[in-house]
């Protein structure tokens, strides 16, 4: 069962255009939305093998398509949607996985960045802390 996506919300230039975030029902304390440069981490208390299924599963539900899935990476696009936003989608994403631990408990370090095309670069948006918390949401789920 896949939740309902999130209703748009109105950007603070109040142009109408929905930042990324986890699908509706998918509530993550430590997600935080707004933009984002560069790389993002995230540690989970996880095997990076139950990770790395999480992470295909999350941007699948986030209508990503994945070109590489390779060892301890996965790389893939945003869909691409033709609408009021020429351009919008086509962000890639990539994702790398390693064994870590944290405050004494082993799991999985993840680090995420959202690479933007030059073409439609004006409505693409970096998804890395929506997916992030998405891969949480079905970590949580799988227990």
């Amino acid at each position: 069962m896949v939740p309902a996506r999130p209703a748009p919300q109105t950007s603070a230039a109040g142009q109408g255009e929905s930042e990324p975030q986890p699908l509706a029902g998918c509530e993550d304390a430590e997600y935080q939305s707004g933009k984002v440069k560069g790389a993002s981490q995230r540690f989970y208390p996880a095997p990076p093998r139950a990770v790395m299924a999480a992470a295909r599963a999350a941007l699948r539900s986030l209508d990503f398509i994945i070109h590489e899935d390779t060892g301890n990476d996965i790389e893939a696009s945003k869909r691409r949607h033709i609408g009021a936003i020429v351009g919008a989608g086509g962000e890639r994403l990539i994702l790398h996985f390693e064994k870590a631990q944290q405050d004494g408990q082993a799991g999985t370090l993840a680090t995420g960045e959202t690479k933007k095309s030059f073409v439609g670069r004006v409505a693409q948006k970096s998804w890395t802390n929506a997916v992030l918390a998405q891969i949480a949401c079905h970590l949580r789920e799988r227990r």
